[in-house]
């Protein structure tokens, strides 16, 4: 592989679709392999402009990365070319999470729907003595998705994931239901025979949901 590759032999990091560089395990779970550490694509190297290297003990063994809800794959890649220019060689799971995963998907359906990603965490977590993984959340749906694969792993293992660095990113937010039903409402199409029935049924739902949870 030469050092002009597209998306590894340039100082700025060309963005490139997620089919492309990712693979799709299911509707939420994305995964990027990574590539072998060579002199052409060292780890922690972003090209002329950033020359400082990061050192081997240093390398993350994995990357997540928790989308914020509804997250087009077209801004999501603008995150993850970064982490695969800085490190090319480290395994990098994407959880994509709708506003159907936090408000009808059943506990069950959503740890099958997670069960790739807790694969791969735990044959990586299990085959390094001191894991180095990097977690990063964007908004409260990245936050409802990496509790919820915590929350699964504690189940799976009695411990919790062994993420070393933790990033927050826009979260976790205090809202109130005006905010909460406002971020909702930005997922769905502005058909007013489907935007307003779902409002109605939103402020509703979520005023029960405050008031049982006081």
């Amino acid at each position: 592989m030469a050092a002009t590759s597209p998306l590894y032999g340039t100082s700025t990091p060309t963005i490139l679709p997620l089919q492309t560089s990712f693979k799709k395990l299911n509707t939420s779970i994305y995964f990027h392999e990574g590539i072998k550490e060579t002199t052409d694509f060292p780890n922690g190297y972003l090209g002329d402009s950033i020359p400082s290297r990061v050192p081997a003990d240093k390398v993350p063994h994995l990357i997540i990365l928790c989308a914020w809800m509804g997250a087009t794959a077209k801004v999501i890649t603008k995150y993850t070319s970064v982490y695969m220019k800085l490190f090319p060689s480290t395994p990098i799971i994407l959880i994509r999470t709708e506003l159907f995963d936090i408000m009808a998907l059943p506990p069950l359906l959503l740890s099958r729907r997670y069960s790739p990603a807790l694969d791969i965490l735990l044959r990586i977590s299990h085959s390094n003595p001191s894991p180095r993984i990097v977690a990063q959340t964007f908004s409260n749906g990245g936050v409802f998705a990496l509790s919820n694969l915590a929350r699964f792993y504690h189940r799976l293992t009695g411990s919790p994931p062994p993420i070393s660095t933790l990033i927050f990113d826009s979260g976790p937010g205090i809202g109130n239901i005006e905010r909460s039903v406002a971020a909702i409402m930005l997922q769905m199409p502005r058909h007013p025979l489907l935007w307003y029935p779902v409002l109605l049924w939103l402020n509703v739902l979520l005023r029960i949901l405050y008031w049982a949870g006081r």
